[in-house]
């Protein structure tokens, strides 16, 4: 009877500390899977802001460019920022259209993303002054225009 006692307590014992370990286990993939989300999104933001500042003293040069985008991302929004304000039409949410005229951010992501991304002297080829991306695979393609004192986007 004793031994069955302590057999049933090793028992108990083994499974609270295999509990514990995959309990600590899947809180440590979660951190993981954050991470490697908002690495996705600085490399995606590092990506383009190198690539504008690149374009943005070549008049006239233009470039196709691809750009990986984080995963769960369905269009990226382009926005020409002006002194104007812009309504809220079209694909455009209301967090976008605030930021969008409140000059903070002319790139965002769908769906909203907090991290802003500003590139330096950025219009849109565009009579809605914005322009969305859809991602495909993870993938959006644009198309970088320098124009001396900045950058246009459009489509490719």
């Amino acid at each position: 009877m004793k031994s069955q006692v302590q057999q049933m307590f090793f028992y108990i014992l083994a499974l609270f500390v295999i509990g514990m370990i995959l309990l600590l286990g899947i809180k440590y993939v979660g951190k993981i899977v954050e991470q490697i989300e908002t690495i996705d999104l600085v490399e995606f933001k590092t990506s383009l802001i190198d690539d504008s500042d690149v374009m943005l003293s070549k008049y006239g040069s233009w470039q196709k460019k691809s750009y990986t985008v984080p995963e769960g991302v369905k269009k990226v929004c382009f926005f020409t920022i002006n002194e104007d304000q812009h309504p809220c039409v079209g694909d455009l949410d209301f967090i976008m259209c605030d930021a969008w005229n409140d000059g903070t951010q002319n790139v965002m992501t769908i769906p909203w993303s907090d991290t802003s991304i500003n590139l330096t002297k950025m219009t849109v080829d565009s009579t809605k002054d914005y322009l969305c991306f859809d991602a495909i695979d993870r993938k959006i393609t644009i198309r970088m225009t320098g124009k001396g004192n900045g950058v246009l986007i459009s489509v490719p």
